[in-house]
């Protein structure tokens, strides 16, 4: 009986791991932005990442923006 026991405990912990493996990834927010006639580009782009920082995104760490 305990070895019916112990190989259904390691079947368990083995299904269960790869789990426990995916619950440990973060979540990184796709951000799109979309400019159409401003004067300097750069100064969107620039103003926008700022803007995020604040909020707790900073791009290529939880956020990825594409523009």
């Amino acid at each position: 009986m305990r070895r019916r026991e112990f190989i259904t405990l390691l079947g368990g912990a083995a299904s269960g791991w790869p789990l426990a493996v995916r619950g440990q990834q973060l979540k990184v927010a796709q951000i799109g932005a979309l400019y159409i006639g401003l004067a300097d580009g750069e100064v969107f782009k620039k103003e926008l990442r700022e803007g995020l920082r604040e909020l707790g995104y900073v791009e290529g760490q939880n956020a990825v923006i594409e523009y």
